[in-house]
């Protein structure tokens, strides 16, 4: 099996997976509310959720240049502020090659493609931090409806399906990774792949070490708390531009918009399915009790991944836009 034929095969799949969540989300929609509800959006306040998603890509920005700062003092938020937009926009196309782009177009003599990689995981690493503590103050917060949802949907159908207790799980798959990296450095001077393997490691490794030497270690917590609250007001905001949903609260959507974000790790083109699906079936079952989805849940959650996605493909056409400008000012 060539890599080519891989690939196809790996994209027809994630295309085939966002069909059938889509399909299951919208099954037996009933489109009459569906629409009207369409017809009486807020479209004031989902302006105001793409202001905030402005908001959480600046942040973001400022954010990754705390991080690569140490490693290259010469890094500018603006050339990372359009990275991060070539690379969003390829997300939706194609998943986690968006962060293989922005790497590249961050990347110089002074900070190496693995290094600036390994500054992503770090991102990553808090990102995963805020989004399970967010969970956790979702669920002290709603503990009368978010508890017994998690109990019937996540945790039962985990423990039903498998035999082993689900705290050997962890443990395990640390000591496969670090059984892995021990191999790959044992053998880097016997084998080809070893050996790239462990350089790749050692130059990840160096950009994660990097949050150690950033001046200001207070302002990456300060930054990926920012983000998070803006993530959280662009879901709160599509809440309360859709009719029908005024009994939710704040406290609701954050954990509606921790749902949202944890649809990244399905690989689908931009989320798209997975995001509609749980989200939607999610508030749907805490907030109205209903097996189905209904449309008013279902509107939300289309209205917040839509408008996100049209924000994202303006700010990397502003981007083009700026670089061509650039471009044509330095062939004067």
């Amino acid at each position: 099996m060539n890599n080519r034929f891989k690939k196809v095969l790996k994209y027809t799949l994630s295309a085939v997976v966002a069909a059938l969540l889509l399909y299951l989300a919208f099954r037996g929609m009933d489109w009459a509310d569906f629409l009207e509800g369409l017809k009486t959006t807020g479209w004031g306040f989902i302006l105001l959720s793409m202001a905030a998603g402005i908001g959480a890509l600046v942040l973001r920005a400022l954010r990754w240049k705390s991080l690569l700062k140490p490693l290259n003092p010469e890094v500018s938020a603006i050339n990372l502020w359009h990275s991060t937009n070539y690379g969003n926009i390829l997300n939706l196309a194609i998943p986690g090659l968006g962060e293989i782009l922005r790497c590249s177009k961050a990347s110089s003599d002074n900070c190496r493609f693995d290094r600036t990689f390994g500054t992503i995981l770090v991102e990553r690493a808090g990102d995963i931090l805020a989004m399970v503590l967010l969970i956790l103050m979702a669920v002290a917060c709603n503990r009368g409806t978010l508890g017994p949802f998690m109990q019937e949907y996540v945790v039962g159908p985990i423990r039903t399906r498998f035999d082993i207790p689900l705290w050997w799980v962890f443990p395990l798959l640390v000591l496969l990774l670090a059984l892995s990296v021990a191999l790959a450095f044992r053998f880097e001077d016997r084998n080809r792949a070893c050996a790239a393997t462990a350089g790749a490691l050692r130059g990840v490794w160096n950009g994660i070490s990097s949050i150690h030497r950033m001046p200001h270690k207070i302002m990456f917590v300060v930054y990926t708390a920012g983000i998070w609250f803006m993530y959280i007001l662009m879901f709160h905001f599509c809440v309360i531009a859709v009719p029908g949903l005024e009994s939710l609260e704040f406290k609701d959507s954050l954990f509606f918009s921790a749902v949202g974000n944890m649809t990244a790790i399905i690989p689908t083109p931009g989320t798209l399915g997975p995001y509609h699906y749980l989200v939607g079936f999610s508030m749907s079952s805490i907030c109205f009790g209903s097996a189905e989805i209904l449309p008013m849940p279902l509107l939300c959650a289309t209205l917040a991944h839509g408008s996100h996605a049209v924000l994202i493909l303006l700010l990397a056409l502003s981007s083009l836009l700026c670089d061509l400008i650039r471009k044509n000012k330095g062939n004067v």
